[in-house]
């Protein structure tokens, strides 16, 4: 046998060794881009989030002060987690009453910077310090606030609903 005919009569193999190594190779790449679908949006202001459907979808809540502006969110559509932050004019403390339920503590939401291949959002705080009231949505439960009063900025997000029992 040449070494030609010996060369065809391997070639296939190598063509399957490489492709099944390259495959291996890609997997692993995979999981390094995160395993989750994750939207970042930008609203200037809480009319133009309504407009682009951004709470009917629920990503962002319907009550938050009507003076808020540059509203920022990002959600996971996989594990159906959401983060965002608004600042505000004037708070009418009549209307947002009415829909939030003034709350001691909050559950503390899942770090929005985990997710791997994402980039980092940075005008999530990390931690809440004093000076925040934390709030529960009374029409939307699963929604929390954390409001700085002095500094007219909120931070809200979704608390994922578990299913099963």
């Amino acid at each position: 046998m040449d070494t030609l005919t010996r060369t065809r009569n391997h070639l296939p193999l190598t063509v399957l060794f490489i492709s099944c190594v390259a495959l291996l190779g890609a997997c692993d790449s995979f999981k390094d881009f995160g395993d989750f679908y994750i939207l970042d949006a930008t609203y200037a202001t809480l009319d133009k989030a309504r407009e682009e459907g951004a709470i009917v979808r629920g990503w962002v809540p319907e009550h938050l002060p009507e003076t808020a502006t540059n509203v920022r969110e990002r959600h996971s559509q996989d594990t159906n987690e959401g983060w965002g932050t608004y600042s505000f004019g004037d708070l009418d403390l009549s209307h947002f009453e009415k829909h939030w339920s003034h709350a001691q503590s909050a559950p503390l939401p899942g770090d929005p910077n985990r997710f791997h291949g994402e980039p980092t959002i940075d005008w999530w705080p990390g931690t809440f310090s004093d000076g925040f009231v934390f709030y529960r949505g009374i029409e939307d439960g699963h929604f929390w606030l954390a409001v700085d009063k002095e500094k007219k900025i909120g931070y809200f997000w979704i608390e994922p609903q578990r299913t099963g029992a």
